[in-house]
C-alpha cells in the first residue's frame, strides 16, 4: 500500500490540512474574540460577501509574495552551488526559508 495514503484511502495530506485548517480557524475566533469582543454573527452589520472578497484579493497577494521568496531562495541555492560565499548565500536561503508567523 502507498505509505501516502491512511487505511480509508485519504491522503495524509488531507489529514495534515484539516488539522492545519481547525488550529487556524480557532486561533482566528479566539483573536477575533479579542479584538472586537464577540464572535462571529450573522446579525452583525458586514457585507460577508464584499469582505470575503477582500480578504481572498489579499489571499491572493500572499501567495505571490511566497512565489517570489520561493523563486528568491531557489536563486541563492543555484549560486551557491557555484559561488565561494556559499555559506552565506545558504545561510540566506534558510533565513528566507524560516520566516513564519504573522503581523499580528
Amino acid at each position: 500500500m502507498n505509505s501516502n495514503f491512511e487505511i480509508n484511502g485519504i491522503h495524509e495530506a488531507t489529514e495534515r490540512s484539516i488539522s492545519r485548517l481547525e488550529k487556524v480557524m480557532r486561533k482566528q475566533d479566539i483573536y477575533g474574540y479579542e479584538k472586537y469582543g464577540k464572535a462571529l454573527s450573522s446579525d452583525m452589520p458586514y457585507s460577508w460577501m464584499d469582505m470575503f472578497m477582500e480578504e481572498m484579493a489579499d489571499g491572493l497577494k500572499y501567495l505571490e509574495m511566497e512565489q517570489e521568496r520561493k523563486q528568491e531562495v531557489v536563486r541563492l541555492l543555484k549560486m551557491a552551488l557555484i559561488s565561494e560565499h556559499s555559506k552565506t548565500l545558504v545561510s540566506q536561503a534558510i533565513h528566507l526559508l524560516e520566516m513564519g508567523g504573522t503581523a499580528k
